[in-house]
């Protein structure tokens, strides 16, 4: 009894003793190191849940190691569309599923016959006979063979036969050889065979006519109606499949799959960012057990409690429960998908079939029509003309030399095309080589020598089909070609006319064969099998999904729920300043290191002494064959590299043993150390992608997975040398927060020091009131000192009137490249451009086109950054767009239930209503309008003012003034009658005065040419009134200001038809009302096209759809139209429409816009 316990104990310490040699030290040393790296890591994501900064579905794509772009994707598909999509088409399959296709045999076997036989029939045209004679002549003429003989086709032949039986020659010979072959090669190239391809598909028709005609007569005789009858009645079952709401399903459902494939094929690793520290599976679940480890709690707490620590990752702890329930479902979805991709590809591809059906118009009218052909049109079964038996053989005869010619050509063009560079490589490789007198020592040699040996055969294959064609030609000679085809073709006149009848009437022989393979998919898809193999996928989906989603919405939820319960004062995770950048240098070091320890493993140490022993054959194959540089370079020095490494790797594990039981800043002096190794580039990876897919014994079966494995391992250490030092350091950072954290500092001693702080406070208060006084009396006395407290003032106590001078200025001061700089970076969702364009003064309430404010078009897209910019800035919440609503209003309310907004989406409708809900009780003043100087002024004069004072004012206005306007032109001075009324005759006139720029009266030069300081006081010339044929409108400056300001578009919601013939004014009239906001039709506006009971949001009294006519025209039908859509104008009545600028505001709560079209 005492011998067994002894040597149960000598047993058991030598397992023991044998367990502790097989964990390296520098392995040991990894592990203590990984258990700062995992905690760090922990707080890391702990700390930015708090914040938000960080996607949490980074994270989890970064633990579960997946391809982010596809997996977002896929996460963004709605489970319930693509179930009930499969529902609704497997419920309409069903009502087919017991029906047996081979019932509509008899009516496919028809329907292909009668296709086949009406395509051949085209190919017959009138003329036929004629060119049967044509054919004769060229068979009789003896020109096939003379053409190839002048090639010198089988004399090449017989001597590559020779060569290629590994005769020995003369390098010189050889060469020769190659050269008659390049001859060759370029006389074949020249033939031609246009006396025989040219009449291929008038023999192939003929021969398929002759071919079809017997079989299609029984089936005639064989009572076709009722089997239309069987067909109508299988499609009239699944009819309702072609009415489904999604007939994109199969495209849908086959992206899908797509999708979720690519998300699951590793191809490459993922690299990690934010889960450094969790390199290994399950590393994420150890962090509870580090912070209770002897280990930690020895070297890192230094005896105190980890409690704090824990109870502050609680969120993280619960984060990992739901990432090891989702890694659990993702494991088995990922299994199931593959089991059943295939399955799923079918299914797919049968589901695209369907949709894409397009035959499903006019069923019942596509049966009644073809039974009522087939039962009219009648083909004679009495009257057969059989053909004998010598015009039979010569049939085959000329379909034998046919297909001769076309295999000669299919020959000749694959040695014209890659194959002659081949050729010339081969010849150039003889020429270089001299050694080189056998076609075994070409192969050696050339990498083109396998495609070499194939051009020798295809000239081979060429003369054979040469022998074949002479012969055939040769029995044709001996017979009356013309005669005997013309016989054949009078034998199928019967069906040529049977076949006329039926197209004739319309019979569509395609469509219904399409029906046929549209029943036989639904047949297919009807499989209950099938269908529950996908709704089991779809299930697992599912519950993949509402992981993610669930894991998502818990992180999501720490946040908010902290800054409600908690205080950030004193939290030990908000401690760790640059928590994600700390994280980022010690897991790259770390990620090194961990390579270098998995390198020592017995395991991977025998994988890498084994490369050094491959066998011949997978040695050659990878050293002469793989292309990459890198192995290129590794593979003849294997053996020399591999030692290396491990002789450096075991000196390393040497001095881990030295430090494996010291404190944390010593241990780490590891990374430094490790930074001698140099490794090799990876050079596993594509010698499997090499080997992958190909032959292999089983030998080199083994071999290959032991490559697998060294694949796993990053061996290029010298390329992250940099790593090492950075981790080595981050542990100082960590050692002075984990001292932090357990209150391991020492303290200072604290003096207690009586102090008078009232005396001293008073004469700092004193003092800082006399500096801020001297640096504003200081700051005041200069330039810019003088602009800034202007500017100041301004924006405090400024009137409303004083901004409206500075508006007047604002088309000319926001506009940048011919756009509204405001509105157009709002539009290109750029934030810090909107920040410039609202710190220059520009006026915050502008419109676009669409009749929307910036404010209106950064809430609508979900902006919040922007919206918060536009609302501090003084943009106005309450202003009503063409919609009649207000920026708030445009944020969907349903988007937090909808299925269509993404989650990123949804996440930035939330942080708008956020701001909207920050600033609902707080007012903000507008920005202070930049000075628009008069030294940017652009005066253009219009030719009818005085010569000589214009003259005279542009001489003496140089710098501002201009001969021709300019598209930056900011005053247009003309000349008025005596009461400042300016007399409009001419569109061009009307388009200065609604383009904002500023009309100014000639009186104004006459001032400044006394005054120059008078050019400041545009204001007081300005012209207000315009006479029109009569009428005086008092709108020129209302147009002016409109413009200034970027008021919502007049013509907002306008279409516009100009029917006038050879409109003179058509130029200005189209920019006028593009300018506006309307749009130019370029076809006549059909009321079809537009919602009925719409109107322009600015004329509600008017339809949408305006036509300017000449009022020749005889246009009573659109002004009597009974839903009111049309307007009509002549020319003269629009100039007028504009001229009043009459408003009609549309105050109902939802307008009717004019289209569908989507605005901004």
């Amino acid at each position: 009894m005492r011998f067994h316990f002894i040597v149960i104990i000598f047993l058991w310490t030598i397992v023991c003793v044998g367990r502790a040699k097989d964990e390296s030290d520098l392995e040991i040393v990894y592990d203590k190191l990984a258990i700062v790296a995992r905690v760090t890591n922990a707080i890391s994501l702990q700390a930015a849940a708090i914040k938000k900064s960080v996607k949490v579905r980074d994270v989890i794509v970064e633990l579960l190691k997946v391809n982010s772009d596809h997996f977002n994707i896929v996460m963004d598909y709605k489970p319930e569309v693509l179930t009930s999509t499969m529902e609704e088409l497997f419920a309409e399959t069903t009502k087919v599923a017991s029906f047996n296709m081979k019932t509509l045999d008899p009516v496919k076997e028809l329907l292909v016959l009668l296709q086949n036989a009406i395509q051949s029939s085209a190919g017959l045209d009138k003329d036929a006979k004629s060119k049967f004679d044509e054919f004769e002549k060229y068979v009789k003429g003896n020109q096939f063979q003379s053409s190839f003989d002048a090639c010198n086709l089988t004399a090449v032949v017989t001597e590559g036969q020779l060569f290629q039986i590994g005769r020995t020659t003369t390098n010189q010979k050889l060469r020769g050889y190659v050269d008659s072959l390049i001859k060759c090669r370029q006389c074949l190239e020249k033939l031609e065979f246009s006396g025989y391809t040219k009449h291929i598909g008038l023999f192939t028709s003929l021969e398929s006519l002759i071919s079809n005609k017997e079989p299609l007569q029984k089936k005639l005789s064989d009572t076709p109606a009722s089997h239309l009858a069987h067909l109508k009645n299988a499609y009239t079952r699944i009819q309702g499949i072609t009415t489904r709401k999604n007939q994109e399903s199969g495209k849908m459902f086959n992206d899908a799959i797509k999708k979720v494939s690519g998300m699951l094929e590793k191809n490459s690793p993922v690299e990690l960012t934010l889960t450094l520290g969790f390199p290994g599976e399950g590393d994420m679940a150890m962090v509870a057990e580090d912070l209770d480890s002897d280990w930690f709690k020895k070297e890192i707490s230094r005896g105190k409690s980890t409690e704090v620590l824990k109870k502050e990752l609680t969120g993280f702890f619960k984060f990992g429960d739901h990432m090891k329930e989702l890694e659990k479902d993702w494991e088995s979805f990922g299994n199931l998908f593959k089991a059943n991709k295939q399955t799923a590809l079918d299914i797919s591809n049968l589901m695209e079939k369907l949709d894409g059906f397009e035959d499903g118009q006019n069923v019942e009218k596509l049966f009644q029509d073809s039974g009522d052909t087939l039962g009219k049109c009648q083909i004679s079964t009495s009257n057969v003309q059989s053909l004998k038996d010598n015009e039979k053989n010569l049939l085959k005869l000329v379909d034998s030399l046919v297909k001769s010619v076309e295999n000669t050509k299919r020959h000749i063009n694959s040695i014209n095309s890659a194959n002659s560079k081949i050729l010339e490589d081969v010849a150039k490789k003889l020429k270089e080589d001299v050694s080189l007198d056998t076609l075994e020592k070409l192969d050696s040699k050339s990498a083109g020598s396998g495609s070499f040996k194939t051009i020798i055969s295809s000239f081979g294959e060429i003369n054979t089909e040469v022998d074949r064609s002479v012969e055939t030609i040769s029995s044709l000679q001996a017979k009356d070609i013309k005669e005997t085809l013309s016989i054949a073709m009078d034998s199928v006149n019967d069906l040529k006319s049977y076949l006329t009848c039926l197209q004739g009437k319309g019979f569509n022989s395609t469509r219904l064969l399409n029906i046929h393979s549209f029943i036989g998919n639904a047949v297919e898809m009807s499989d209950s099998k099938l269908n529950r193999k996908i709704q089991t996928v779809l299930e697992n989906y599912i519950t993949v999904r509402n992981d993610v989603l669930n894991a998502e919405q818990f992180v999501k939820d720490i946040g908010p729920a902290y800054w409600k319960e908690k205080n950030h004062e004193g939290n030990p995770i908000l401690k760790l300043k640059n928590a994600q950048d700390v994280v980022l240098s010690l897991g790259r070091g770390m990620s090194v290191l961990r390579n270098m320890a998995r390198a020592l493993t017995k395991k991977m140490k025998d994988s890498l002494i084994a490369i050094t022993k491959l066998s011949d054959s997978l040695n050659v194959r990878i050293g002469k064959f793989n292309k990459n540089s890198n192995v290129l370079n590794f593979w003849p020095k294997r053996e020399e590299y591999v030692t290396k490494l491990l002789d450096q790797l075991n000196k390393l594990d040497e001095f881990a043993g030295t430090v494996k039981n010291e404190d944390l800043l010593t241990m780490r002096k590891v990374l430094d150390e490790a930074t001698n190794i140099k490794g090799f580039p990876d050079v596993f990876r594509p010698i499997v992608v090499q080997l992958k897919g190909g032959t292999l014994n089983a030998q080199e079966a083994m071999e290959f997975i032991n490559l697998s494995v060294l694949r796993t391992l990053d061996l290029d250490f010298a390329s992250h040398k940099g790593y090492l030092p950075a981790a080595s350091l981050s542990f100082d950072e960590l050692r002075s927060y984990f001292d932090d954290v357990f209150d391991l500092k020492p303290k200072k001693p604290q003096q207690e020091v009586e102090h008078n702080y009232l005396t001293a406070t008073l004469i700092c208060i004193a003092i800082f009131i006399l500096l801020v006084v001297g640096v504003f009396l200081i700051f005041g006395l200069t330039k810019s000192g003088r602009k800034i407290l202007r500017r100041w003032y301004f924006y405090y106590f400024a009137k409303e009137e004083e901004f409206e001078k500075r508006w007047r200025y604002a088309l000319f001061m926001d506009k940048q490249d011919g756009k509204n700089a405001l509105l157009d970076a709002a539009r290109e969702i750029n934030a810090t451009n909107v920040l410039k364009a609202v710190k220059k003064g520009a006026y915050i309430n502008a419109f676009n086109q669409f009749g929307n404010t910036a404010l209106h078009v950064a809430t609508k897209r979900g902006y919040p950054e922007i919206v918060d910019i536009l609302i501090k800035n003084g943009a106005d919440r309450t202003y009503l767009n063409a919609r009649n609503k207000t920026p708030e209003q445009l944020i969907p309310e349903n988007w937090r239930t909808s299925q269509t907004v993404q989650t990123d989406v949804a996440e930035r409708f939330d942080e708008v209503e956020k701001v909207y809900k920050k600033y609902k009780n707080r007012k903000f003043r507008k920005r202070v309008p930049e000075i628009f100087p008069s030294s940017s002024f652009h005066i253009y004069v219009d030719e009818k003012a005085d010569e000589t004072v214009t003259s005279e004012f542009m001489k003496k206005f140089q710098a501002i003034t201009s001969n021709e306007a300019l598209p930056t032109t900011t005053h247009y001075i003309v000349r008025t009658d005596q009461e400042g009324v300016l007399e409009l005759d001419s569109l061009e006139l009307l388009l200065w005065i609604l383009s904002g720029v500023i009309i100014v009266k000639e009186t104004w030069m006459t001032d400044c040419l006394k005054d120059p300081k008078l050019i400041e006081k545009d204001e007081q010339y300005l012209v207000k009134n315009v006479r029109y044929k009569g009428v005086l409108y008092d709108t020129v400056i209302h147009w002016s200001e409109s413009m200034a300001k970027f008021s919502l578009p007049y013509l907002c919601g306008v279409y516009v038809g100009i029917t006038i013939p050879d409109c003179q004014n058509l130029i200005p009239l189209t920019s006028i009302i593009v300018t506006h906001g309307g749009v130019i039709c370029s076809k006549f506006p059909e009321k079809s096209m537009f919602n009925v009971g719409s109107h322009p949001y600015l004329h509600a009294h008017l339809g949408p759809i305006f036509i300017i006519h000449d009022g020749k025209q005889d246009v009573e039908l659109y002004r009597n139209d009974p839903d009111k859509m049309y307007t009509l104008f002549t020319e003269e009545e629009f100039v007028h429409f504009l001229l009043k600028r009459g408003i009609n505001v549309d105050v109902r709560p939802d307008p009717i816009p004019a289209t569908t079209e989507p605005d901004d």
